[in-house]
């Protein structure tokens, strides 16, 4: 996935203006949630052929991090 798909489904997720948020901003700072982690994990879903590191999203720190814990295939 390209880190500006990605950064899109953030956005979305939170809510917030495209183009608002990068790769090094911190989750906390985002205001990012124990739902934003079941909507991220929905979506993920939703677009098929994608899995979540649960353990890696239970320790992500920044929208970096998050992209870390998704795998391809």
């Amino acid at each position: 996935m390209e880190n500006s798909q990605f950064i899109s489904i953030v956005e979305d997720i939170l809510e917030v203006d495209s183009g608002s948020i990068n790769t090094q901003d911190s989750l906390d700072s985002l205001g990012w949630d124990s739902l934003a982690h079941l909507s991220f994990i929905a979506e993920l879903d939703r677009l098929g052929d994608m899995t979540v590191d649960v353990s890696l999203l239970a320790q992500a720190k920044t929208v970096a991090d998050l992209l870390l814990t998704v795998s391809e295939g």
